[in-house]
C-alpha cells in the first residue's frame, strides 16, 4: 500500500513539473494584473508619464496621481470624439476622430491646455494607434498602418493580417508593434522590403478599452465596465526560443 502511495505521489508531481515547465517555456505571454485604479471619467483610453497617468473619455481628460490614485486635474475640452492618447517630449497626445477628419491634438502636460492641433495627411480613417518610436510618427487606421517623419511627412505605410479585424490601440514594444484587438495584444513584425506585417505572438488580456500604453514590462488599458484603468505586467516569449 505505502509503495502505491509513493508511487502515485511520485506521478502528481511529474505531472505538476510538467504542466510548469510547459507554461513557463512554451506559452508565447504571461498576463498578470498588477495593479487597478478606479477613475471618474468614462473612459476609452489611458496615457502616462512617470508621476500621472491620464484617463481619457469622449471629451474629458482626467489627470491622476500614480502613487495615490487621487485626479488631481480634469478639464473638458471643445472636441466630441477622443480617442487613446501618448506622452511625447512633456506633452500629452490624444487622437480627435471627429467625422470629418481625424486630428491629433497637442495639450500641456501640466495644465492639460490646447498647444497645437494637426490633421495628418493621408489618414482618413478613425485613428486608433498614435506613438512616437525611433523619432517618427506612428499612426493606426484599422488595418492600415503609416510612418511618418518629424515633420509629418509619410515615410511609410504597412498592412496588418486579415485576421486584425478590430484594432483598438496599439504602440511599440521591444521592437515590435503591439495591436489590441477585442480579447488580445497582438505583436507584429514590419519587414523593411514588404508591406505585409508578420504576426509574432499573441497576449490575453483584461481590458476592454480603446488605448493601451506600455511601460517597460507594464501594459496599461482601460477596462469600461468597472470604469476603471489596469496595469498588467507582460512578458513576450519569442518564437523559436
Amino acid at each position: 500500500m505505502k509503495k502505491i502511495v509513493q508511487y502515485f505521489f511520485i506521478l502528481l508531481v511529474i505531472i505538476i513539473v510538467f504542466i510548469v515547465i510547459h507554461y513557463l517555456f512554451y506559452t508565447n505571454v504571461k498576463l498578470n494584473t498588477h495593479k487597478s485604479y478606479i477613475v471618474k471619467e468614462s473612459l476609452h483610453a489611458v496615457a502616462l508619464d512617470h508621476t500621472h497617468f491620464y484617463a481619457i473619455a469622449n471629451n474629458t481628460v482626467g489627470k491622476y496621481s500614480r502613487k495615490t490614485g487621487k485626479r488631481v486635474k480634469h478639464v473638458k475640452l471643445p472636441f466630441k470624439h477622443l480617442g487613446c492618447g501618448k506622452i511625447v517630449n512633456g506633452d500629452l497626445l490624444i487622437v480627435n476622430n471627429a467625422s470629418h477628419r481625424p486630428a491629433v491634438i497637442w495639450l500641456d502636460s501640466l495644465d492639460l491646455n490646447i498647444v497645437d492641433i494637426l490633421e495628418p495627411d493621408n489618414v482618413k480613417g478613425p485613428i486608433t494607434l498614435l506613438d512616437w518610436h525611433n523619432t517618427e510618427w506612428w499612426i493606426g487606421t484599422g488595418r492600415d498602418v503609416f510612418a511618418f517623419d518629424p515633420d509629418w511627412k509619410l515615410i511609410g505605410y504597412w498592412k496588418l493580417p486579415k485576421e486584425c479585424k478590430n484594432n483598438t490601440g496599439g504602440s511599440w514594444l521591444r521592437g515590435y508593434l503591439a495591436i489590441k484587438n477585442d480579447k488580445d495584444i497582438t505583436f507584429y513584425k514590419l519587414p523593411r522590403d514588404a508591406v505585409d506585417c508578420k504576426t509574432v505572438g499573441k497576449s490575453p488580456i483584461n481590458f476592454d478599452g480603446i488605448g493601451i500604453t506600455f511601460q517597460g514590462d507594464y501594459v496599461w488599458g482601460v477596462c469600461e465596465d468597472s470604469n476603471s484603468i489596469i496595469k498588467e505586467t507582460i512578458v513576450l516569449k519569442k518564437s523559436g526560443k
